[in-house]
């Protein structure tokens, strides 16, 4: 049989599992119970459900259930005491330990945080959890935490420093566009930081990824400077976007971008735009935990067609 083939009926086999999984709420299946519903043996289909999903049963399982609290806190206002018995835990002390080792904030943390950045009428997506891929939150979990507001973003007149790599590594282009931009006098309280990346990350080889690593400055300001060789003055596009808002560290965000691209995108009837995808840098990662990081991610899309 031929590999495509054989990898296509171990995703049919797991998607059987994942629906059992749904099914049962939060009541825990066994490894033996979920490798029956697949027609598997146990050995077999631990072994598919890890090539598949990449996550064991038992930690795809728990995971569903931290990411249901997660949904139930931030959007239903459950207390953590509700959350622990809904997720199916004996104590709130229990259920606070596993959402403390998923997310890295304590659940209390987290509802501060949701409540602190949930202003009527936008709601923050608080990706979950932010140190996985999300492989355990539903496309209806997704939609349901991550608001989603298409907007028209007007140009945006910026300072930039050309990135070329990775974009896990534009931390020190940042640092050097902002130290000269206050010695330039560019710096004001309007100021933000932006990141307009021209490539997709899961199609084009992490070498070949352009970025611009980018601060708004007032185009009158910016007439009298000269910018040395590193920096260039231009105007980013504006368009039509789909903006979501990311509370958290900054290393979440592909997570959340990936989410826009992936599943809102396939349901909101929209196509993505040629224009560049941008990050709105809130507030500062200098004086900011970052967990208490703002920020507004834009994916570029067209108008719906009729």
């Amino acid at each position: 049989m031929k590999r495509g083939a054989t990898r296509h009926r171990y995703q049919d086999r797991v998607d059987r599992a994942i629906r059992a999984i749904k099914g049962s709420g939060n009541q825990e299946l066994t490894v033996r119970e979920l490798a029956a519903r697949a027609h598997m043996s146990v050995y077999q289909f631990c072994r598919a459900f890890r090539a598949v999903m990449g996550i064991s049963p038992g930690a795809y399982q728990r995971e569903k259930r931290l990411a249901r609290a997660a949904v139930g806190m931030a959007r239903h206002h459950l207390t953590v005491t509700d959350a622990a018995l809904e997720a199916g835990y004996a104590t709130p002390e229990a259920f606070a330990r596993a959402f403390t080792r998923a997310a890295g904030v304590p659940p209390s943390r987290f509802r501060a945080l949701w409540k602190q950045a949930a202003l009527p009428p936008r709601q923050p997506y608080l990706a979950w959890p932010p140190s996985r891929s999300l492989a355990a939150t539903t496309a209806s979990e997704v939609t349901e935490i991550m608001d989603v507001e298409v907007k028209e973003l007007e140009p945006l007149f910026v300072a930039t420093v050309r990135h070329v790599g990775p974009y896990t590594e534009v931390g020190p282009d940042f640092k050097r566009l902002w130290g000269w931009a206050v010695k330039a006098g560019l710096v004001d309280r309007e100021t933000i930081g932006v990141g307009a990346s021209y490539d997709d990350p899961e199609s084009t080889p992490a070498e070949q990824l352009r970025y611009d690593a980018a601060i708004t400055v007032a185009e009158e300001a910016a007439a009298g400077v000269t910018p040395p060789p590193f920096v260039t003055f231009k105007t980013l596009p504006g368009g039509l976007y789909a903006v979501a808002r990311v509370i958290g560290p900054y290393a979440q965000l592909p997570h959340a971008f990936s989410f826009l691209k992936q599943e809102w995108i396939q349901k909101s009837g929209y196509t993505g735009g040629a224009r560049p995808a941008y990050e709105l840098y809130i507030n500062d990662c200098m004086d900011t935990a970052p967990e208490d990081l703002i920020t507004d991610i834009c994916l570029a899309i067209d108008p719906k067609a009729g």
